[in-house]
């Protein structure tokens, strides 16, 4: 082996050290200081794997899972059978620790990373007929190539909520260029609730 080949090895051996070190500090800071690991880009895995470790491959349904630091999601997309011509991406999501933890922030995060900042998404609270309660996941539907016929026409970000509202401010290198502060009566005039 030339010298370039083991160089090259070494680097390569260098780097997932790092990030495997990366990923401990993060895990640690969690543990001690009760925050969710830092946030790490999505990449597909052959496996699904479960809160213990456990690992099993993809079903014969055809989903692709998708791994960052804290989440796991499957991804389906399928011709929903009732309504001709709509597909949906159906995305699975859990918490790779299996907290109960829903954060809306995360979730449109994953959203935009894995189906596109355009697409838009619905969580459904079904009918208790239809109702699947047996894991600590969340299921977002998106549609493809249109929007829903639901939900604001325009955009509003903010970490200043009006009127007595409560909003968290957003992570540092987070915040959106477009983030201002508003009052009560911009939130109403904004939802169309003003006489």
């Amino acid at each position: 082996m030339d010298q370039r080949t083991v160089i090259d090895r070494q680097k390569q051996q260098l780097k997932v050290l790092e990030r495997r070190n990366e990923l401990l500090r993060d895990e640690v800071e969690r543990l001690t200081m009760g925050r969710p690991p830092r946030w790490t880009k999505f990449e597909e895995s052959p496996n699904a794997v479960f809160g213990d470790g456990r690992a099993i491959s993809h079903h014969p349904g055809g989903y692709r899972v998708f791994l960052n630091s804290r989440y796991q999601v499957a991804m389906y997309n399928r011709q929903q059978g009732d309504y001709p011509g709509l597909y949906i991406t159906h995305l699975s999501i859990k918490r790779r620790d299996g907290a109960a933890v829903h954060d809306w922030r995360d979730f449109q995060r994953i959203k935009n990373e894995l189906v596109g900042p355009e697409a838009e998404g619905v969580e459904l609270y079904p009918a208790e007929s239809r109702l699947v309660d047996g894991a600590n996941q969340y299921h977002l539907y998106v549609v493809q190539g249109g929007k829903w016929p639901i939900g604001f026409s325009s955009r509003l970000v903010s970490e200043e909520g009006g009127g007595g509202v409560q909003q968290r401010p957003w992570p540092e290198g987070e915040r959106p260029d477009d983030c201002k502060a508003i009052s009560m009566a911009d939130m109403v005039k904004f939802a169309g609730l003003e006489d």
